[in-house]
C-alpha cells in the first residue's frame, strides 16, 4: 500500500513539474468550410497527454480571423475528443489564443532549482542566491499564454501577427504557413509589451513519431530566427518569471507557446 501511495505521489509531482503546455489540433490544414478541433496538452518532449482543463481555469479562449473574434470558452467539453470543436473555418489563416488564470505550485528548494535551471530562468536563480533564499520553498503562481495557428485553404491572412494582449507574446514576423522546408522564420518575444531579451527559447518539431528540440536564445531586441529544417508540427515555447509580493507566493511565471505546421 505504501509503495502504491509513493508511486502516485511521484506521478503527481511529475505532472506538476511538466510545464510545457500547448494546444494540439486534430488537423492544421483544412479546406474552407471544414472544421477541426484541438486538445489542451501538457507534458514533456512535445508529446504529453490530454489535460482536462476546466472551464473556470480559462481566462480567455478565442478564435481570431482576419475580420472577427469568436469566444470559444463555451465550446470546452472535457468529455469528448477533441475537447474543443471549432465552427467551420472560412478561407485564411486562423489564430486560437488561450490564457489561463493563475494556478499555484510549491516545490522543495532542490526541485525548484532544478526546474529553474532546466527552463533557463537565470534571473530567479540569481535573485535567490543574492538574497540567501536558496534553501526556501519555491512558492509560485503560474499561468499559460498559448497560441495555435491553423490554415484553411490557400489564402494567407495577417492574423498571425496579432498581439492578443497576453503578458507573454510570441509573434512570428511572417506567416508560418507561407514557409517551406529550408526557409527562415523570425519571431518577436515580448513580456508586458517589452522585449523578452536574452531568453531561453525551446524550439520543438515533430513528425512521424519523432520529436526534436533546440534550445536557443533571443537577442537584445527579443527576436529569434530559426531555420525550418523539416515538415511537421512546430512549437515555439518560452517562460518568464518575476518576483511578487504576495502572502501565498513569492514568484509569478508566464508560460508561452505557439504551435503551427509546415508541409
Amino acid at each position: 500500500m505504501k509503495k502504491i501511495i509513493y508511486i502516485i505521489l511521484v506521478l503527481l509531482v511529475s505532472l506538476l513539474m511538466s510545464h510545457e503546455f500547448w494546444l494540439e489540433a486534430d488537423a492544421y490544414f483544412v479546406q474552407p468550410g471544414q472544421s477541426t478541433g484541438f486538445n489542451f496538452k501538457v507534458g514533456e518532449n512535445f508529446t504529453g497527454e490530454k489535460w482536462n482543463l476546466k472551464r473556470h481555469r480559462v481566462e480567455r479562449l478565442s478564435l481570431h480571423t482576419s475580420n472577427k473574434t469568436i469566444d470559444l470558452k463555451n465550446n470546452i467539453d472535457t468529455t469528448r475528443h477533441p475537447v474543443v470543436i471549432l465552427p467551420p473555418l472560412e478561407e485564411g489563416t486562423h489564430l486560437i489564443q488561450m490564457q489561463s488564470n493563475n494556478a499555484f505550485i510549491e516545490l522543495a528548494p532542490d526541485k525548484f532549482l532544478d526546474y529553474l535551471k532546466e527552463d533557463g530562468i537565470e534571473n530567479i536563480i540569481e535573485y535567490r542566491e543574492k538574497n540567501k533564499l536558496t534553501q526556501t520553498q519555491g512558492k509560485e503562481f503560474y499561468q499559460r499564454n498559448t497560441k495555435l495557428l491553423l490554415q484553411s485553404g490557400s489564402k494567407l491572412t495577417d492574423v498571425f501577427k496579432m498581439d492578443t494582449g497576453m503578458p507573454l507574446e510570441i509573434v512570428p514576423e511572417e506567416n508560418p504557413y507561407a514557409k517551406r522546408v529550408g526557409d527562415e522564420l523570425t519571431f518577436t518575444f515580448t513580456f508586458k509589451k517589452q522585449p523578452h531579451r536574452f531568453a531561453l527559447i525551446k524550439v520543438w518539431q515533430k513528425n512521424n513519431g519523432k520529436t526534436f528540440l533546440q534550445n536557443l536564445y533571443t537577442d537584445k531586441n527579443g527576436k529569434l530566427s530559426i531555420r525550418i529544417g523539416a515538415s511537421g508540427v512546430w512549437m515555439i515555447s518560452s517562460v518568464k518569471m518575476e518576483t511578487i509580493q504576495n502572502e501565498k507566493a513569492d514568484y509569478q511565471s508566464y508560460w508561452g507557446s505557439l504551435v503551427f505546421a509546415v508541409k
